[in-house]
């Protein structure tokens, strides 16, 4: 679980995650009363898109903030993979069987190296000579309603990969569509849709593993809402 945003500060005033979310998701919303379809959805994908690059560079930038060895992680999936409909039934989402190759100069990809001295090695391998992908080593998710992709495997040539701008690999398709018609959530839990009721995990509640992940979540559940 991580959350890796430096505090936030308005007017004196320190912004915790809730108050982050609503306050995007309140900018959003203003934008109803005001302006077409279409241009709410240029606005959406406009905020979606330099989120993803904050958390981008964000998670990238932990291992030279922090300390060689840390305990922050990125889940692979870091939405829910049980939920339950209006019936209560049991829904879960799983991988798809395609894949997509994806482009660390230009895609959005999360990937977090996490020791010092193996990122340096591979900032020294890299630099001169080509991003070569390997299916044994470089693994990923791509979830395509959100346009990211999070990297599980080969986390320290695919984050070099993405500061050179240079290589390519291949990612597994992971849609999370089916959530959207029976999860919210509010930048701090999930809830089931129906109940308003928190979902829960082994270990008690499900949190949002950072805010933003949250506000994406909920920006490309409207705009396929609006679609």
């Amino acid at each position: 679980m991580f959350n890796f945003l430096k505090s936030r500060i308005c007017k004196g005033k320190v912004l915790n995650d809730g108050d982050s979310f609503a306050n995007v998701m309140d900018l959003i919303e203003s934008l109803e009363s005001k302006y077409s379809k279409e241009e709410q959805i240029i606005v959406i994908d406009f905020v979606m898109e330099i989120i993803r690059r904050d958390l981008q560079y964000d998670i990238l930038t932990t291992v030279l903030y922090e300390k060689e060895h840390f305990e922050k992680s990125l889940d692979a999936i870091p939405f829910p993979l049980r939920f339950y409909d209006q019936d209560e039934n049991e829904l879960r989402i799983n991988p798809c069987d395609d894949y997509k190759t994806i482009d660390l100069s230009s895609n959005c990809v999360l990937s977090m190296p996490w020791h010092r001295y193996r990122l340096l090695n591979a900032i020294l391998n890299l630099k001169n000579q080509d991003f070569i992908y390997d299916e044994k080593n470089h693994m990923s998710y791509y979830i395509p309603e959100l346009e990211i992709t999070i990297v599980y495997n080969g986390f320290h040539s695919t984050g070099v990969g993405i500061g050179f701008s240079k290589g390519n690999i291949k990612a597994q398709v992971f849609s999370i569509r089916s959530l959207f018609n029976h999860v919210i959530t509010d930048g701090l839990y999930w809830y089931n849709k129906h109940t308003k009721k928190k979902l829960e995990q082994r270990y008690g509640e499900l949190r949002v593993e950072d805010f933003r992940f949250g506000v994406l979540y909920e920006l490309a559940r409207k705009k396929y809402a609006m679609e």
